[in-house]
């Protein structure tokens, strides 16, 4: 109450510009109040806040709600603030909806000297109690700077050492653990160049590909400066980037990413107080553009079914198979400039593979989307549509090369007719030499099998007719 009593007494200078940044107005800054370490949740609509005195005395953590400059006053979270002194809760950060904070505290009923705690939000409220994520995790060692990656799975946290940096404070290295069940693995420390011996405050940008953190290193501008490194296909970090618009000879920890990731907020000495700002990035300093899917498989009958999800870069041919399970949202992450194909399978064999084709080439944003595909029992009629199959000479284009193999398996499988529908140009002649071309190409990969031609539109199926068709429809029938 004495916060906001102070908020309306004392008039404030709002929208201060420079330089693309932008001071956030009240209720978030006032002018009595340092506010400091902002932390949004990965859609950009819920910030964590640090607030305390000028005398940098008695802080305490809030959140409020909203988006760019304009957010509701922020509320006390009970369960990270304590007037007893020797109770410290550090680093909280959100989950990509904002529905849980991760945080660092010693409170009673902890295993080492600082563990990693998990807080749930209650409908619209923060007062329930926080709960131990327990072993493996947390140790007798100190861990940090938790931070939920956008895959709902991935944990990243620091475990600190004795080490320390030039000017006195806590050195550690970043570890992440992934949630299976309810249960978390073994952390693993992530390899150098990520890791060189004194990191801290890592955060996941929401491509689920690019990590923002902090490290004393060489190269460096003085304490704790900001890097970016990007996560490759085969598990290796690129070198890491220093955030140089940013970086300074202070501490320099203390910032979010949220959202679509061309906004940064953080903390600047204002008139008379520290107070949070926004800040437009370059293109170079931010994650790359995503199309992040969740998907399930479907029987026919809609209800979900346990399945194995094949996705393969195009681009540079690198394939990863997920599990999809029936109990839970599972998200997919595919990135600009990519293609990608992505086919879902049933190990049961109970049911056919169902594929899918994402061009990203033309990604301008992130984008969210569901998608629940329904796949066909194996004993039932089955039919496929490619889009593109062929290039301008008839000749299969390399993409669909594994896709022409599955059919062929299938094919041999079921020991009966199946149908492929392919498209063609709406200007193409389907006739006899394009049927030839199409069949010598086809065969390529479609072996032991007999292919016939119809064109979808024709109501006769006499195959010897010329039409001008966009869409044909190709049999196998075994010989």
């Amino acid at each position: 109450m004495t916060r906001v009593a102070l908020i309306l007494l004392f008039s404030y200078t709002t929208g201060i510009m420079f330089a693309q940044k932008s001071i956030l107005t009240p209720p978030i800054n006032s002018v009595l109040y340092n506010e400091t370490d902002p932390i949004l949740n990965g859609k950009g609509n819920v910030m964590i806040l640090k607030t305390e005195s000028a005398q940098e005395t008695d802080p305490y953590w809030s959140v409020s709600t909203g988006s760019g400059n304009t957010w509701t006053t922020p509320s006390i979270v009970d369960a990270l603030n304590f007037s007893n002194k020797t109770i410290k809760n550090l680093s909280p950060s959100l989950n990509f909806d904002g529905s849980k904070i991760f945080f660092s505290s010693n409170r009673f009923g902890g295993i080492g000297s600082g563990d990693i705690w998990l807080l749930t939000k209650s409908g619209a409220s923060w007062a329930g109690k926080p709960t131990n994520i327990g072993m493996p995790v947390n140790s007798k060692e100190f861990e940090s700077d938790p931070y939920f990656a956008p895959d709902e799975k991935t944990l990243y946290f620091v475990r600190y050492t004795n080490t320390k940096t030039t000017d006195g404070q806590l050195c550690g290295d970043i570890y992440t653990t992934t949630l299976s069940g309810k249960n978390w693995t073994k952390p693993q420390k992530l390899p150098a160049p990520i890791n060189t011996g004194c990191e801290c405050s890592p955060q996941m940008l929401n491509d689920n590909k690019t990590l923002i953190f902090a490290s004393q290193r060489s190269g460096g501008k003085g304490s704790y400066d900001m890097y970016m490194s990007r996560l490759n296909e085969d598990g290796t970090w690129d070198e890491p980037q220093a955030l140089v618009f940013h970086n300074t000879k202070d501490d320099d920890r203390g910032i979010s990413i949220p959202g679509q990731g061309n906004i940064m907020y953080s903390s600047i000495m204002g008139k008379s107080s520290k107070d949070i700002q926004r800040e437009v990035l370059t293109t170079q300093f931010q994650p790359l553009k995503t199309l992040v899917l969740t998907t399930k498989a479907l029987a026919t009958d809609g209800s979900p079914i346990n399945s194995k999800l094949t996705v393969k870069n195009l681009t540079t041919n690198y394939a990863k198979d997920y599990l999809l399970f029936n109990d839970r949202e599972n998200l997919i992450f595919l990135h600009t400039p990519n293609v990608y194909e992505i086919v879902y399978q049933d190990p049961s064999h109970k049911y056919l593979h169902h594929t899918e084709y994402k061009d990203l080439s033309l990604l301008k944003s992130f984008e969210y989307k569901s998608q629940n595909i329904t796949l066909i029992e194996n004993h039932k009629a089955w039919q496929t549509k490619l889009e593109n199959l062929l290039n301008e000479a008839y000749s299969i284009n390399t993409k669909y090369s594994d896709e022409l193999k599955r059919i062929n398996t299938i094919a041999e499988e079921k020991n009966d007719t199946l149908e492929l529908l392919i498209d063609l140009d709406n200007n193409s002649q389907v006739d006899s030499l394009t049927k030839l071309t199409l069949h010598q190409n086809i065969a390529k990969y479609v072996q032991k099998f007999k292919i016939l031609f119809h064109n979808e539109n024709e109501s006769n199926g006499n195959e010897s007719k010329q039409a001008t068709s966009k869409n044909v429809l190709i049999r196998f029938k075994k010989e």
